[in-house]
């Protein structure tokens, strides 16, 4: 039994044991399943102790593996068409809800990969994986669109322009994907500190200035021939939205070559013309934009964080430092919140800072750290679910982010509103992708 992950690790398969399963009032055939601290609908037919695949929200299954399980709405489409399921010809994971009960991923026995290979007898529960035994079996959902230039994944290709990159490896970093929280609390004892922040629905900007290649004059090669110890880096300001550098090649896209994208402005440009000031060497700041284009257009529809008609706002909420061999220190979340301060920059609102276990409650009397996850899990559902988003009347609040704060690492996790998971799933039934999906 071969498994990888070849794709997205947030949209992926787990192998589960189901523990713990709670009836539904009026419900027949379905009950709820609490599978790695997420409320998953289950059929009645599934038992404690039984083993599956979990699929977290927004997760696709590929065409086979639909068919093969007869999982299609559409039974003409599965292998026994005396059979149907509940799945479109997208195969996307939903986030829905049946007689006011929310389900948060979906669930089916591991025998659903028995189409592929049948012959497995030792099952881990908790690996992950996509491919399994070389087939694909989910993957990201992403809306198909047909736009260009920047906000989709066609490059630009300008004639008797040749691209080639400044940069150097290791010096220039994406931010890392953000894991749920639910899948990982065992990595949060009830002594690890900890910051909380506020989740801001908007677009990602990484802007840095970092060491990059420079470009040698006719002279400098003569001279770097003959031995001479010509400098051939430079520092220079590199930016990017979450996933797509912007100017790896030094050459920001044209108002001309916009015409048909997202936004149809380079918003990640403007914000970065902000924050270029503030950037010392080997600096990188992560931050998200809000508010609206100059167009007029929302950032986010329906979300503005009190940035007036055709104004945005960018909000901070990492800082790294890169020195020149590469090697990253991360600024604590208190640091990055100081620089913000000093340089007149805006840090991501702060919930929380200290001890996890003093975010229940200064007075918490710690037992075991099961319990103590369990009751953190309780006081994060309590100040997110069901809640507005208070910068956005009648609007969702998206979430919190909890990061482990570290001067040589960085591990941050989100917990999101299921109120604003159903949000995302009408946008995306409806047809409109943001350009953070867009980017993908």
């Amino acid at each position: 039994m071969k498994l990888e992950i070849k794709g997205n690790k947030n949209y992926c398969a787990t192998i589960v044991k189901i523990e713990q399963l709670v009836p539904l009032k009026g419900c027949d055939n379905i009950q709820k399943s609490i599978i790695l601290n997420s409320s998953v609908i289950v059929s009645k037919d599934v038992k404690v102790d039984d083993i599956g695949l979990f699929f977290p929200l927004e997760t696709a299954l590929t065409k086979e593996f639909l068919r093969n399980n007869n999982l299609y709405r559409d039974k003409t489409l599965n292998v026994d068409q005396s059979k149907n399921g509940f799945f479109e010809s997208n195969g996307r994971i939903r986030c829905v809800k049946l007689k006011g009960n929310a389900s948060e991923g979906f669930y089916i026995p591991f025998s659903a990969l028995n189409y592929i290979d049948s012959s497995y007898k030792i099952v881990n529960v908790g690996d992950e994986f996509d491919t399994y035994n070389d087939q694909l079996i989910c993957y990201k959902y992403i809306v198909i669109k047909t736009i260009t230039g920047i906000g989709s994944n066609k490059k630009s290709t300008r004639k008797g322009v040749k691209k080639v990159s400044i940069l150097i490896d290791d010096q220039f970093r994406l931010h890392y994907n953000t894991s749920k929280i639910n899948k990982n609390l065992h990595l949060i004892n009830h002594d690890t500190l900890i910051s909380i922040s506020d989740k801001w629905h908007g677009t990602s900007l990484v802007s840095s200035m970092i060491l990059t290649k420079k470009k040698l004059t006719i002279k400098d090669k003569i001279c770097n021939f003959f031995g001479a110890n010509i400098i051939n880096t430079k520092y220079t300001n590199i930016f990017s939205s979450r996933n797509v550098i912007k100017n790896e090649h030094n050459d920001v896209l044209k108002k001309s070559e916009l015409k048909n994208s997202f936004y149809e402005e380079n918003i990640w440009e403007s914000a970065n013309k902000l924050l270029l000031p503030k950037l010392l060497k080997g600096m990188t700041i992560y931050a998200e934009i809000v508010g609206y284009l100059t167009t007029g257009k929302a950032i986010q529809k329906g979300y503005h964080y009190g940035c007036d008609n055709n104004t945005f706002k960018v909000v901070v909420y990492r800082i790294t430092m890169t020195n020149i061999d590469g090697q990253v220190i991360e600024m604590p979340f208190m640091q990055m919140k100081d620089y913000c301060e000093k340089f007149g920059l805006e840090s991501v609102p702060l919930i929380f800072y200290g001890f996890a276990k003093d975010y229940i409650s200064s007075t918490y009397k710690f037992e075991s750290e099961e319990k103590f996850r369990e009751d953190f899990l309780k006081k994060l559902e309590s100040e997110v679910q069901g809640k507005e988003c208070k910068y956005n009347p009648k609007m969702p609040m998206e979430g919190y982010v909890i990061k482990i704060d570290g001067i040589n690492e960085s591990s941050a996790f989100k917990y999101k509103n299921i109120d604003f998971l159903e949000y995302e799933t009408k946008m995306l039934d409806k047809g409109e992708v943001d350009i953070e999906s867009d980017e993908e």
